[in-house]
């Protein structure tokens, strides 16, 4: 599900940028900001939209 900036935040917590996968912290109720990146589309999942895995800290650690 995408949710866009400019809208109302659906609950607290973190959004995940659809084309760059940054997060942003939002407040239920509050407007959601554009991502550090400029971007306006955001999923409530990491790659919910299909974007590339570029942040290493969503991926799993390796196992050993």
């Amino acid at each position: 599900m995408a949710i866009q900036a400019g809208e109302a935040a659906p609950e607290s917590g973190g959004l995940y940028c659809a084309r760059c996968d940054a997060m942003v912290h939002v407040t239920e109720g509050e407007p959601i900001p554009e991502c550090p990146n400029g971007h306006h589309e955001f999923a409530t999942e990491p790659h919910e939209t299909g974007a590339p895995d570029l942040n290493p800290q969503h991926r799993p650690p390796p196992n050993g």
